[in-house]
């Protein structure tokens, strides 16, 4: 490892990630600024995918990770602003259940993934479990079943819909778990137009986070870890 990708992930490793979870949890601004430079879950699947890239620009698209977003504003208000009420309606179907709300979880033995929960489950007599809230756009205007049927991520498979395993949420909720060390994800879909919600538990896939963890290290190391440094030393 060139000495400046050393020192670069010393800035990533040195920490303690129980005081970054709890500040992140009530500063934006320490949290865009811990996340930047880490795999994350929102972002872990489109670079997974791209490593099966025959003619990969690692550099252009390190920097595209880093710096860009392309999210559409409207909707991650959308899916923001709905949050605490989709939040209300799980703890009204799961009057028991605490949710605990932290902010972003570095994974201590690997300083360079890290994860922002919606949620984290605590029910008396059942497992832990991460909770993973989406609010779909139309969501605004048209009621859960119409919501339901209309993802782009589902597949219904004997009258059950199901997360298709090739999606960007599917890799999201795999980190999420790996991080926190939980064995399942409430995945969430929320329509704020009738207040209904529809939750799907997706287990831990130790075959599939493998898979993807063991090409994202590599690239990481490879390429996305001097891509920080020559841009922090604006050699780019």
């Amino acid at each position: 490892m060139r000495e400046c990708c050393t020192k670069e992930y010393d800035n990533l490793s040195l920490i303690n990630v129980w005081e970054i979870c709890y500040k992140t949890s009530t500063s934006k601004r320490l949290w865009d600024i811990e996340r930047k430079y880490r795999i994350t879950g929102s972002r872990c699947y489109s670079l997974y995918t791209y490593t099966s890239n025959k003619n990969p620009n690692w550099i252009t698209n390190s920097l595209k990770y880093f710096i860009g977003n392309s999210l559409t504003k409207k909707f991650v208000k959308h899916g923001r602003e709905m949050e605490p009420l989709a939040k209300l309606l799980y703890k009204y179907v799961n009057p028991d259940c605490t949710i605990f709300e932290p902010g972003l979880l570095v994974c201590q033995d690997n300083p360079w993934l890290g994860y922002s929960a919606d949620g984290i489950i605590f029910q008396p007599g059942m497992h832990t479990k991460l909770l993973e809230i989406k609010c779909p756009y139309n969501g605004k205007t048209e009621g859960i079943k119409y919501v339901i049927q209309n993802c782009k991520y589902l597949v219904k498979e004997n009258d059950v819909y199901t997360l298709k395993t090739r999606h960007v949420y599917y890799g999201q909720v795999q980190l999420g778990m790996f991080v926190n060390n939980l064995a399942s994800t409430d995945f969430c879909i929320y329509s704020s137009y009738d207040n209904g919600m529809y939750i799907i538990n997706i287990q831990k896939n130790e075959e599939f986070i493998h898979k993807m963890l063991t090409k994202l290290k590599h690239h990481f190391f490879e390429h996305m870890l001097h891509t920080i440094c020559l841009s922090k030393n604006k050699e780019l």
